[in-house]
């Protein structure tokens, strides 16, 4: 019985069917706007100051009397490598730049492609190959890091290989589809999906001897 109000610039089906759409005025919209404050988060501590600064924290308990909203973002999330017991960011040696995890675009194909396989709008033999590469590289991270060795930094050619498949399933998708453009998609996605898959492969093989060489300095490191 406790009414729920959500707001979405693009709701999704199921909210819609949930209940009515509100959509205001362009006029009322504007009148609406809430005055923006800028909270400068860089010299806080990544792990210890949470996810909220002190400022919102004050906001959030009600100190100013008025009813707050909050938002949650439901795609994306926070990607820096931190330690969860002193605190200290992942750090590029050379540009000192925080350093992200890599995990993110195998774990979308990984997804993915299963997927589309099943609804057809992929060739079988594509995603099932695109599919085996990221499971077994995957795989043998892992295996690698339980052995002790060091990480293995992401190669330029496998960056690039999986930046190409990211096109290619999707343009799968839309030329399966009965979206405006349809061929021209399907035509798309085999342009990114050859050259995309040879190169992911290349890129694999090319993590074999990389992969050896960390083990091995893992291992010379910790016993040193």
């Amino acid at each position: 019985g406790v009414p729920c109000l959500l707001t979405s610039p693009s709701p999704s089906l199921e909210a819609l069917a949930w209940g009515d759409l509100l959509v205001p005025s362009r006029a009322e919209e504007r009148a609406g706007w809430p005055v923006v404050e800028l909270v400068d988060r860089r010299h806080d501590d990544p792990v210890r100051s949470g996810l909220f600064s002190p400022s919102i924290v004050e906001v959030l308990r009600g100190e100013g009397g008025d009813p707050v909203v909050c938002v949650l973002n439901r795609k994306g999330r926070s990607r820096l490598l931190a330690c969860h017991g002193c605190g200290e960011l992942a750090r590029c040696e050379e540009h000192q730049v925080p350093l992200i995890q890599d995990e993110d675009d195998r774990l979308l194909l990984v997804v993915a492609a299963p997927a589309m396989i099943i609804d057809g709008s992929v060739p079988i033999w594509f995603g099932v190959v695109a599919l085996a590469r990221e499971v077994l590289v995957g795989l043998a991270a892992l295996l690698l890091a339980g052995l002790g060795a060091r990480r293995i930094d992401v190669t330029w050619w496998g960056k690039t290989g999986t930046f190409a498949l990211l096109f290619a399933f999707p343009c799968f998708l839309a030329g399966e589809s009965t979206i405006p453009g349809r061929p021209g998609f399907a035509v798309a996605a085999w342009v990114f999906a050859v050259p995309g898959l040879l190169i992911a492969l290349w890129a694999a093989l090319g993590y074999v001897p990389a992969g050896l060489r960390a083990l091995r300095e893992g291992r010379e490191g910790a016993q040193a």
